[in-house]
């Protein structure tokens, strides 16, 4: 029974060194005892050092397989680590294959499979550098405040709108890419006119198609940050006026549609599921405004000032999903 513990109590030490980092081709250390004359725990190998303690004959300690300059750097049983000389020590063997195993312990070979195992693991949702990348696709949805103001007189409110749209970036190095985007924006608001009590139907519409550079501020296996700076023109800006009280006339709507112009600045997030699928988050500030247009013809048009422009600037919010090839 006495030796059994003793063996059981080699394995264990054994164990715990193979994973305090001396290296070794099999096993990392092995069990010592301290010679009959006791021995001086240094802090370094080196005489002159400081003395961490003195250490009692027969005490066992773990020790490294191989001697620095005459010391093998030890851990005692209370934790403490420190050098003593070669020749106040009693080696005994590492504990062999069979013992670990039979101990509880974990044998080299299970050991590299297991690596092999969760390199395999790793590799799977391991994103690859942006130099590996060539092309991506976003597609995304998002949210526009606005107030649109000038439109209609008193109208000054902030609130919200929504876009959707897809970005196809092509990478020209490890970290800038050009982008397209291309989104519909839509806001849609119920007013009333305080003069007239009458109840109005008003949306606004655009398409925004940009082009620009994004550069990848910081990157890592499974998320990047970049900004990306977009410009260019807003087609089919629209202002529809619906006279919701007017069941006489025969128009009741009034539209007017321009151009613009156009830009957006984006901080955006990625997470990689996995090198080819990400999702991401993005927050900014689009300008988007127009030249000053003269109210339509029709009973819409009555809530709406004679001039006017369009504007659709504000903080934008978004989120989708990638693909990258």
């Amino acid at each position: 029974m006495r030796f059994k513990c003793a063996l059981h109590f080699r394995v264990w030490i054994g164990l715990g060194v193979f994973f305090w980092g001396f290296q070794s081709s099999s096993f990392a250390a092995r069990l010592a005892t301290v010679g009959e004359d006791g021995a001086s725990l240094y802090e370094t190998p080196n005489q002159g050092s400081a003395l961490v303690q003195k250490l009692l004959p027969k005490t066992e300690l773990v020790a490294s397989n191989l001697p620095t300059h005459g010391f093998h750097k030890v851990r005692t049983t209370a934790g403490v680590i420190g050098w003593v000389q070669a020749d106040q020590l009693i080696l005994q063997p590492p504990p062999t294959v069979e013992e670990v195993t039979a101990a509880g312990g974990v044998s080299r070979d299970e050991q590299d499979k297991r690596k092999e195992e969760e390199k395999k693991e790793k590799k799977i949702f391991e994103k690859p550098r942006y130099m590996r990348q060539h092309v991506r696709l976003e597609a995304m949805g998002g949210m526009n405040l606005f107030a649109a103001s000038g439109i209609v007189t008193g109208f000054d409110n902030i609130t919200e709108g929504y876009s959707y749209g897809a970005d196809l970036a092509f990478f020209l190095s490890s970290r800038l890419a050009l982008c397209v985007r291309i989104e519909n924006i839509i806001k849609s608001i119920a007013l009333t006119d305080s003069a007239t009590g009458r109840n109005f139907q008003f949306d606004l519409t655009s398409l925004p198609v940009t082009v620009g550079l994004e550069l990848t501020l910081i990157q890592g296996t499974r998320a990047s940050v970049r900004l990306s700076v977009l410009g260019g023109s807003a087609m089919q800006v629209q202002v529809k006026s619906t006279n919701r009280s007017d069941f006489s006339s025969a128009n009741p709507t009034s539209v007017i549609s321009t151009n613009g112009i156009t830009g957006l600045g984006i901080l955006g997030l990625n997470w990689f599921f996995s090198k080819y699928v990400s999702a991401f988050f993005e927050g900014g500030y689009r300008y988007l405004t127009t030249t000053s247009l003269n109210s339509p013809i029709g009973s819409g048009s009555q809530i709406l000032n004679s001039n006017f422009i369009i504007n659709l600037s504000g903080i934008y919010l978004g989120a989708g999903v990638a693909l990258s090839i």
